[in-house]
């Protein structure tokens, strides 16, 4: 049986215009060879998912665990809506039930795109219907360098809140709630503006976009700052998290409803009610509206049904990327299954540290190649890198992975292993395109490589890749999984 090497280089895509494409201008000897010699193809993200722009890492990383097409939260949320029961929930409504009797205020968390923007505006008026304060805590991931489309969606949710009784609170960036890296001094900035008032004022949301660009903080790192007074939650308020995407707002809120962190100083509250559209984790004691799909019979569930070693490694941010959004959504214990998360290097932003812990992954799975039958090894760098929109440190993240990319490569011909490499997502290839700016997603397809000159390949999805790792393991695809075998 050949064993297998899952190589995914996290926000690499392909695109063939120069312009922009950090790749292209890159020197990357390792993945160009390996692109000449040995059998590719290009794999699209976005069909994996009947939302166009699900091009995020956890949706990837689900459909490549998976191997078939996502039914994600966008999807159950408009189902609700077309059927009506969006409005009848029962746990929303006992919340803003709780509001409405204890003539307090409630507070609706959500991270604004131009995505969320419209499902903003439903929850809006559902609880608009009560006559109770609302007071909107925002989280900005936008795609581009320029604060114009950040700036647009706020003035677009300002006009539409305004004569209502509806405030804008606070604003922060998303990454002071994804927190992936467990940097609780990082979320407890948060917790203090949102919670006690402690932190940046300013009650021009333009004038805290335009002033953060101008010091080079885009979106998702925008310090949280206040913008109402009258924000501030207090007990006896209510709480609806819009957490139209997975794998947000557990670390904030498990401060808020659980007392695990005293020493940290966070307010105890005996008299709030709290409710998120889907469940954040256990740590987070609130119902939620809608119930997160259950995947079984992923890839890992066939591997260790039949019995065979798998090794999972990423550093901090992507650690739940391989293990819980591979897995289906799910937190999952394999008796022959080992993870390793690789800690995050302790910098302010990860364009001051291109090769993040790209070196320290591949060293530790040359180390340990012989104990497994699968590895999936994740490196961030491209995707972390591209997010801080620094052009030249992302060259420089794509060189390291390069280099790693050769070591790893030489280790499986070395050792019989076969090298797949992929992604998830896009990132680094388009910084820039007519003529603006982006630090997002993007929707091109990626890179897949099989590294081994005795195999073929088709085009295909990232939900593709799963049923083909389990027929060149020899092994039984389930029924559940429908992407198709594009190695053979």
């Amino acid at each position: 049986m050949k064993k297998v090497v899952l190589c995914i280089l996290d926000g690499l895509g392909y695109r063939s215009e120069s312009l922009g494409n950090a790749f292209l201008d890159a020197n990357t000897f390792a993945i160009d060879k390996l692109i000449k010699e040995f059998p590719n193809s290009k794999l699209a993200c976005y069909d994996n998912f009947s939302h166009l722009n699900a091009c995020d890492s956890e949706s990837g990383h689900m459909a490549i665990g998976t191997g078939r097409v996502i039914l994600n939260e966008f999807d159950i949320l408009n189902g609700s809506i077309s059927d009506g029961s969006f409005y009848d929930n029962s746990n929303v409504l006992e919340v803003v039930n709780f509001v409405n009797d204890n003539k307090s205020r409630l507070h609706l968390f959500g991270i604004l795109s131009d995505v969320s923007l419209s499902y903003f505006f439903l929850l809006i008026d559902m609880v608009s219907n009560f006559d109770i304060p609302i007071y909107l805590h925002l989280f900005l991931e936008g795609e581009g360098v320029s604060p114009s489309d950040t700036i647009n969606n706020l003035e677009q949710l300002s006009s539409y809140i305004d004569g209502k009784n509806c405030y804008i609170a606070t604003i922060s960036g998303k990454n002071y709630i994804m927190n992936d890296d467990n940097d609780f001094d990082k979320t407890k900035s948060c917790y203090d503006v949102i919670f006690k008032g402690i932190g940046p004022f300013n009650s021009d949301y333009k004038s805290i976009i335009n002033t953060s660009y101008e010091l080079e903080i885009f979106e998702s790192y925008i310090v949280p700052t206040l913008v109402n007074r009258n924000g501030i939650f207090s007990d006896g308020d209510g709480i609806i998290i819009a957490n139209f995407i997975s794998n947000c707002f557990e670390h904030l809120f498990s401060l808020v409803t659980d007392t695990l962190y005293p020493y940290l100083d966070f307010n105890v509250y005996s008299n709030i009610k709290c409710v998120s559209l889907f469940p954040i984790s256990d740590k987070v004691k609130c119902k939620s509206a809608f119930s997160s799909f259950y995947i079984n019979n992923t890839l890992i569930d066939v591997l260790s049904a039949n019995k065979l070693r798998v090794l999972r490694i990423a550093e901090t941010s992507k650690y739940s990327c391989v293990t819980r959004f591979f897995d289906g959504n799910r937190d999952v214990t394999y008796g022959n299954v080992s993870s390793i998360c690789i800690p995050k290097k302790r910098i302010d932003s990860y364009d001051m540290d291109p090769s993040m812990s790209a070196y320290e992954i591949t060293d530790r799975v040359i180390n340990l190649m012989n104990d497994y039958d699968l590895i999936v090894v994740n490196y961030a760098n491209c995707d972390m890198v591209g997010h801080t929109g620094n052009y030249d440190a992302c060259k420089d993240a794509i060189e390291v992975v390069d280099k790693c990319v050769m070591n790893l490569y030489e280790a499986c011909f070395n050792n019989d292993y076969l090298l797949i490499i992929c992604s998830s997502h896009g990132n680094i290839e388009e910084m820039s395109g007519n003529g603006k700016s982006y630090i997002g997603n993007t929707l091109n397809p990626v890179y897949f490589i099989v590294c081994d000159k005795d195999y073929k390949v088709r085009n295909g999805n990232l939900c593709d890749i799963a049923p083909s790792i389990i027929s060149i393991l020899g092994l039984v695809i389930p029924d559940e999984m429908t992407g198709n075998i594009i190695v053979y």
